[in-house]
């Protein structure tokens, strides 16, 4: 399937509805948010470049309520997520995937 369109509606703690527009009726799917806190993350609490591996491949990553900009606040290599910031082992991480 090719897409031509993506229209994403997000709203912070639950899914996310994505409608693929390919020229022929629409296919609809969710993308599920994992949760997860600081803790998780390799490193230590306050130190940058800590990772996080997650099932599946991350699209959306969000730290406490505020969406995160790949490569410059985060990138990805596989299921790895490395946080190029300072994280705290009490920040709420969310990743869409």
């Amino acid at each position: 399937m090719s897409c031509t369109e993506i229209n994403v509606n997000v709203t912070t703690g639950t899914s996310i509805n994505v409608d693929f527009t390919t020229g022929a009726p629409g296919q609809n799917a969710s993308i599920l948010p994992q949760n997860f806190s600081g803790t998780a993350l390799s490193g230590t609490s306050g130190q940058a470049n800590r990772e996080l591996t997650v099932s599946g491949v991350p699209l959306l990553v969000d730290v406490d309520n505020s969406m995160l900009h790949p490569t410059s606040q985060y990138t990805v290599n596989g299921s790895t997520i490395t946080f190029l910031n300072k994280t705290f082992d009490s920040q709420k991480i969310t990743i869409w995937n």
